[in-house]
């Protein structure tokens, strides 16, 4: 009696089991339907931006929806591919497209409590980016385990990687590693150290968290988290590890020769657009050659400026306010924030009766 009770619980488990196994099949079929086609990715073309040289090919300004520069993986350093590897997927080289093994642990870890950890590979990460919407739901989750396969059947490692880092969004409107180099320390990627490649690293995750402008100590917790990941796979030794300590320096959030430039660039953008149309302009990544000189630009912007002052003096410069009528036109785009605000009528007054130097 018990061995027959014992075959047919045997047999129901089997049948659930089958029966699990079949409609995870016909779920995983109905959702396969009218998936992206990944032959876009064949031909990758995104936004680029157009850059402005002076004369002597010094960048005076940028037109660009989407702030990024297309950079080919193999001027990449291995030491900042590393940390990307270390940071987000050190089996991406390992692994199908999707790293199951992960995905067990951070289940296991969130099921206990603990701080809650994801499990997506580069290469759903690659595609979430460019063929899914970000909404958090199952159903897009399945989508992307099935995509990611399929990238991976279809495309190599090395052209995944160059998708994802040329994809990614840093933050501070950069999208791609060589934007994100430029906007964060005024850098090629090939000039990056260590430190810096780890800073990097450390942002795809939550770019606005993880920012060194908007949270410093978060972003910096990140950094040195990425480069202990770096030492413990080997991607770096102890010495390399040690002199990676220091935080590295940020660049300035705005060229000042772009603002100097601004009058410019502008004027250089609408003729660009007349001929060539917005969507070539904003997109294309064109480098656009002129004859301004960005040294001679910044000195005659600094003499208007400081003439201006100077103008403030002698006509009645009243101590603790800045006496400035409103400017309009081409000078107050070129001296943009600059303006001040006038004196008020009683202020006035009382400079006006002042010996004029």
């Amino acid at each position: 009696m018990a061995a027959r009770i014992a075959r047919i619980l045997l047999g129901l488990v089997a049948c659930g089991a089958l029966g699990a196994a079949a409609a995870a099949i016909l779920l995983s079929l109905a959702l396969a339907r009218g998936l992206p086609d990944l032959k876009s990715l064949a031909d990758y073309r995104p936004a680029l931006t157009s850059v402005v040289l002076d004369r002597h090919g010094v960048p005076i300004g940028e037109f660009y929806e989407f702030r990024r520069r297309l950079i080919p993986l193999e001027q990449v350093p291995k030491p900042v591919i590393q940390a990307f590897l270390a940071a987000e997927d050190d089996a991406f080289y390992e692994h199908s497209g999707v790293d199951y093994v992960s995905i067990v642990r951070a289940a296991w870890s969130n099921l206990r409590g603990d701080r809650l950890q994801g499990a997506s590979t580069i290469t759903q990460q690659t595609v979430k980016q460019l063929l899914l919407s970000p909404e958090r739901t199952y159903t897009r989750k399945v989508r992307e385990l099935i995509l990611a396969r399929r990238l991976e059947q279809r495309f190599s490692k090395d052209e995944i990687l160059f998708l994802y880092l040329n994809e990614i969004y840093f933050g501070s409107g950069a999208y791609g590693i060589a934007e994100a180099a430029r906007t964060y320390f005024a850098k090629e990627v090939s000039e990056l150290t260590v430190a810096e490649a780890a800073l990097l690293a450390g942002m795809p995750k939550a770019p606005g968290r993880f920012s060194p402008h908007v949270n410093p100590e978060r972003a910096e917790q990140r950094r040195r988290w990425v480069l202990d990941r770096m030492l413990e796979e080997a991607f770096i030794d102890e010495a390399a590890h040690q002199g990676a300590q220091e935080p590295p320096k940020l660049a300035a959030p705005v060229s000042e020769i772009y603002q100097a430039a601004a009058y410019f660039t502008e004027s250089v953008r609408r003729r660009l657009v007349a001929r060539l149309g917005n969507d070539v302009v904003l997109h294309g990544g064109l480098v656009i050659e002129t004859t301004l000189d960005a040294g001679l630009q910044r000195a005659a912007v600094l003499a208007v400026r400081r003439g201006l002052e100077a103008y403030d003096q002698r006509h009645g410069f009243v101590p603790g306010v800045l006496r400035r009528e409103p400017l309009h036109g081409e000078l107050a785009d070129q001296i943009g924030d600059h303006q001040l605000a006038p004196v008020p009528d009683e202020e006035r007054e009382r400079s006006e009766g002042q010996p004029q130097p």
